[in-house]
C-alpha cells in the first residue's frame, strides 16, 4: 500500500517496521499526533483537520498491565487523499483507524 510514503519521508529503506508508540487527540479529535519509531528513527505522524474518524479496537488483543499506549506496528496504510478527497486507513495489531484528514504531515522527531 502506502507505508513507503512514511519511510520514504524518513529516508528509510521500503519495507522497514513501521511502529506507533503513542497519540495526542487534539480538541476532540481534530487533529490527531502520532509518535513513532520505524529503524530507531523516532517521528510523528500528524493528521490536521479530521472530520470523519472512524476506530476499530481489537479487543482479543491484550498487553499485560495495560499500558496505555502498546507499540502498535503498522499491518497495512493507505495514506487516502489530502482535504478530505478520500480517507486514510491504518490497520495495526491493535487496531484499525479510517480518517477524512485535511492534512497529512509525517515529520523526523
Amino acid at each position: 500500500m502506502d507505508q513507503h510514503k512514511i519511510t520514504d519521508s524518513l529516508n528509510l529503506p521500503p519495507g522497514s517496521l513501521i511502529t506507533l508508540t503513542s497519540l495526542q487527540v487534539v480538541l476532540w479529535g481534530q487533529d490527531l499526533l502520532f509518535e513513532g519509531e520505524s529503524e530507531s528513527v523516532p517521528f510523528r505522524l500528524i493528521l490536521r483537520d479530521c472530520r470523519d474518524v472512524r476506530w476499530q479496537l481489537y479487543a482479543h488483543m491484550q498487553v499485560e498491565g495495560r499500558p496505555p499506549f502498546p507499540p502498535a506496528n503498522i499491518a497495512n496504510f493507505s495514506a487516502g487523499r489530502d482535504q478530505h478527497r478520500s480517507p486514510l486507513r491504518l490497520l495495526t495489531d491493535y487496531f484499525g483507524l479510517s480518517v477524512s484528514y485535511g492534512q497529512l504531515i509525517v515529520e523526523r522527531r
